[in-house]
């Protein structure tokens, strides 16, 4: 008796425990893509992170594929933003928006990344013997 009474005990709180985290990881997801303004072309690698709205907290992240293409699935319901970076580009940000039981997916589109050239000062060499 004691041990069909243990292995319920374990069975159920691994019910619990597995549930818990399908219910907190949540239905939501966000799609869309980035290219280059100036050429067109995807940008490939570039990351894009999911910031809460009211604190810029990190919810979220993953990089453009190949093809530009990023993903972000099981987010949880909530007013978020979202930050797109690449070396070499300015950051581009996709301003406040809210998964919720009505609307649980949102697809972006096309983000375009700007150029961001920094020059660079003089530099000079000397040498001593």
């Amino acid at each position: 008796m004691r041990d069909k009474l243990f292995k319920f005990a374990i069975s159920f709180f691994l019910y619990l425990f597995c549930t818990s985290k399908m219910i907190a990881s949540g239905p939501g997801r966000i799609e869309g893509s980035v290219t280059d303004i100036e050429t067109g072309k995807f940008v490939p690698y570039a990351t894009v992170e999911l910031l809460r709205s009211n604190d810029s907290t990190l919810m979220a992240g993953t990089t453009t594929n190949d093809n530009g293409y990023y993903l972000l699935e099981n987010v949880p319901y909530g007013k978020f933003l979202i930050r797109i970076s690449f070396i070499g580009y300015r950051k581009e940000y996709i301003p406040e928006f809210e998964l919720t039981k009505k609307i649980p997916s949102i697809k972006f589109g096309n983000t375009n990344l700007i150029a961001e050239s920094a020059a660079l000062g003089e530099v000079v060499v000397t040498g001593h013997k």
